[in-house]
């Protein structure tokens, strides 16, 4: 497994996974759209109306 993440973490262009931050993740969904690691925590974080604002 350390093998492996140092192969992503080459990949990513950085040369140690413990230099990974939040930059580095996206998500693709299941119909290929990407969201970056930001934009997966805004959406949970943000009421989705605002009637859920207390």
């Amino acid at each position: 497994m350390r093998k492996g993440l140092y192969r992503v973490a080459a990949a990513a262009g950085i040369d140690s996974p413990t230099k990974f931050t939040r930059d580095h993740i996206i998500y693709r969904d299941e119909k290929g759209r990407t969201w970056s690691l930001d934009d997966i925590y805004h959406a949970m974080v943000q009421p989705k109306n605002i009637n859920d604002i207390s």
